[in-house]
């Protein structure tokens, strides 16, 4: 796995990572973590990498705004990041929905479907539509992990992850078949 500010690589992810995200893809649809198309707990930096033609989209977690996920995209040749806020509906009974500038779901999900399935603009102001999922290559406790260590100066919270778990700042002892120097960071050290 290569880092650098413009992206990231990984040339061959070992066997335990494959059958690990191959798990995960295959969980029910009602688990947003069965979607090739959502990223988890990766950085802006990253997710802009990623999304390289117009209609180009992927989800992830957001950074500044726990339970909070961001779509990210491309269109007009710009990356773009629209916030997805999770809210609490309080009527005869309380549940969560997620709104995208004002539009309202009950699921990430079911706004995916929605703006891809119906060509539908995201943003009114600026036109931006998406239909071309990025599909992730790694399992997302993966990474987490490594945008967590490489990222240690942010939350390292997923509210993604099971039980919500916070990943707390700590050493990683690679025992996936991964070796430290698979890890390239951003300052060049390997640290």
């Amino acid at each position: 796995l290569q880092f650098s500010k413009d992206k990231y690589l990984l040339e061959s992810p070992p066997e335990k990572l494959r059958k690990e995200l191959e798990e995960e893809l295959k969980l029910s649809a009602a688990d947003i973590r069965s979607h090739g198309w959502y990223h988890g707990h990766i950085p802006r930096e990253v997710s802009e990498t990623l999304v390289l033609r117009n209609g180009d989209f992927l989800v992830r977690d957001s950074l500044t705004s726990v339970g909070d996920f961001v779509l990210t995209c491309r269109w007009d040749n710009e990356a773009l990041h629209f916030r997805i806020s999770k809210v609490l509906v309080k009527s005869s009974e309380t549940k969560v929905q997620y709104v995208l500038e004002a539009d309202t779901f009950d699921s990430v999900q079911e706004l995916v479907r929605f703006y891809v399935g119906q060509r539908k603009a995201v943003s009114q102001s600026n036109g931006v539509h998406i239909y071309c999922p990025v599909s992730r290559t790694l399992a997302l406790r993966y990474l987490e992990a490594t945008f967590a260590l490489a990222c240690s100066k942010r939350s390292a919270y997923s509210p993604s992850s099971p039980r919500g778990a916070h990943i707390k700042r700590r050493s990683v002892t690679m025992t996936d078949g991964l070796t430290e120097k698979m890890i390239s960071h951003r300052d060049g050290s390997g640290r």
